[in-house]
């Protein structure tokens, strides 16, 4: 059984599935994955499982992604580069009027290593080419936090608008980015590896 998608779980994005997958697939073993209750599978019915590396009954990071994530190996995907770039003006006249952008991420604020996720993520950013992001510009959900993910991203939104900005566009691959409003225009694009319902 062959799968379309190499990551099914993750919920901060395409930059980490495609990064994994790319050039792996001969090391990567098609597997019916089995819990405690029994066979099951993940989202999409099968996923590639690296061989050896995934404790299932470990809770919270079963096969890895914290410490992958906390690498920083993930190349930016380059459109989306090139738009930070432009809306930044990056490289442009000083005639250019620069646009605040926010990164609102499903990542948990959650210590790995010694590190919390905001750290590496920024630290990430920066490595990617997109910059000294501060702090105040991203946005994670709390370690503990319950709710949907349209609920924590449309809030976290809503807090933006608050402090003076106008959400002119918002960007997202799933569309629980884009839900419950708080923009002036919503963009999908497109993710072959993953759904978040």
């Amino acid at each position: 059984m062959k799968s379309r998608r190499c990551s099914p779980t993750r919920s901060d994005g395409w930059l980490f599935a495609r990064r994994r997958c790319r050039g792996r697939r001969s090391s990567w073993t098609s597997t019916k994955l089995h819990f405690r209750t029994g066979p099951a599978f993940f989202q999409d019915d099968y996923a590639y499982i690296l061989s050896g590396t995934c404790d299932f009954q470990r809770v919270g990071d079963p096969c890895g992604d914290l410490g992958w994530q906390q690498s920083g190996r993930a190349p930016a995907i380059e459109p989306t580069l090139k738009l930070y770039n432009a809306v930044r003006c990056t490289g442009e006249a000083p005639s250019c009027i620069k646009v605040d952008v926010f990164f609102v991420t499903g990542r948990r604020e959650k210590e790995h290593n010694y590190e919390t996720a905001s750290v590496w993520t920024l630290r990430n950013l920066e490595a990617a080419g997109y910059g000294a992001v501060q702090r105040d510009h991203l946005y994670m959900r709390e370690a503990a936090g319950i709710g949907g993910v349209d609920d924590y991203k449309s809030a976290a939104r809503a807090d933006i608008e608050s402090r003076g900005f106008t959400i002119v566009a918002n960007i997202g691959d799933q569309k629980s980015d884009l839900a419950k409003g708080h923009a002036e225009m919503t963009f999908k694009v497109p993710n072959p590896f993953y759904f978040i319902p």
